[in-house]
């Protein structure tokens, strides 16, 4: 969700039933570069204007919640902290019951182009079933006492138990958006993104590797696909010819048109979270740190996004383009 304008912007971010997640307003000097993620604020049942801060502590921008503003626990909801205090909120579902409780030290510092997800930081061992939108487990996550998770780092999707996990998650259809399957010896640890993992009927195994080169968990994925364990796996093409693909929602309605020129490249540490809607056809240059065009993005007129459905999965030389 990117927006980068010289003029004052009001956009209503909307869920898959259209109804507004929440009012972001960005000002007219506000500047927010391509390749940084934009991350939601969701704090209190009452109005919250907030101004998110970079490491210099300049406002990166506005953002604005009104008081009937919901946010279901099945989509990202992302929280910043920028404070000399010891901070406990707790995040709230659409139906106001606790999804946990976030608890950041007095000197914790959080870059507002960083993603912060899901995190857990505490002396105790926590057991906390988060739940979608339906109130139906979305997963177990279970911290060990001596865990510890930076605020800068994203921590998503993780599994770290003593038994063989099966999980299925579900896209919006209910069909199974991949498998995940872990072996009671894996470990997982918290400053290292878990990210979507689909398994395919053309089969390999490739076992994913720590920095000590202990199997993190046993990923397949199809015979030339490839994955480094400490890169995050972010809607990537990166093709020698011109693509033009459809990502699709749960339903299989087109959920926008990404256009990628021959010459365009993407690196997979970077992430790619760049989400226009408007009544408009869009064409925007993401630019990587160095200036050159990362891609070139086109949107059609009636293009929706749902922010909690990513669609797509990256190859490191092809593109691979999922169901649902």
């Amino acid at each position: 969700m990117v927006y980068q304008d010289s003029n004052l912007i009001t956009s209503k971010l909307k869920t898959g039933s259209g109804i507004p997640l929440f009012k972001l307003t960005l000002r007219s000097n506000d500047r927010f570069h391509a390749h940084q993620p934009l991350c939601m604020v969701y704090q209190d049942s009452n109005l919250i204007t907030s101004k998110l801060k970079t490491g210099s502590g300049i406002p990166l921008f506005k953002l604005t919640l009104r008081s009937n503003d919901r946010f279901h626990a099945h989509q990202h909801l992302c929280m910043v902290y920028q404070d000399s205090n010891l901070i406990t909120s707790k995040l709230k579902t659409g139906s106001g019951i606790p999804l946990f409780k976030l608890t950041l030290r007095s000197n914790d510092r959080f870059h507002a182009h960083q993603p912060l997800c899901m995190v857990y930081q505490d002396s105790n061992l926590i057991t906390s079933k988060l739940k979608t939108g339906s109130g139906i487990p979305l997963f177990k996550l279970t911290l060990r006492s001596n865990d510890r998770f930076h605020a800068h780092q994203p921590l998503c999707m993780v599994y770290q138990d003593s038994n063989l996990i099966t999980s299925k998650l579900k896209s919006g259809s209910g069909i199974p958006l991949f498998k995940l399957t872990l072996r009671s010896n894996d470990r997982f640890h918290a400053h290292q993104p878990l990210c979507m993992v689909y398994q395919d009927s053309n089969l390999i195994t490739s076992k994913l590797k720590t920095g000590s080169g202990i199997p993190l968990f046993k990923l397949t994925l199809r015979s030339n696909d490839r994955f480094h364990a400490h890169q995050p796996l972010c809607m990537v093409y990166q093709d020698s010819n011109l693509i033009t693909s459809k990502l699709k929602t749960g339903s299989g309605i087109p959920l926008f048109k990404l256009t990628l020129r021959s010459n365009d490249r993407f690196h997979a540490h970077q992430p790619l979270c760049m989400v226009y809607q408007d009544s408009n056809l869009i064409t925007s240059k993401l630019k990587t740190g160095s200036g050159i065009p990362l891609f070139k993005l086109t949107l059609r007129s009636n293009d929706r996004f749902h922010a909690h459905q990513p669609s797509v999965w990256y190859t490191k030389t092809r593109i691979s383009l999922l169901p649902n």
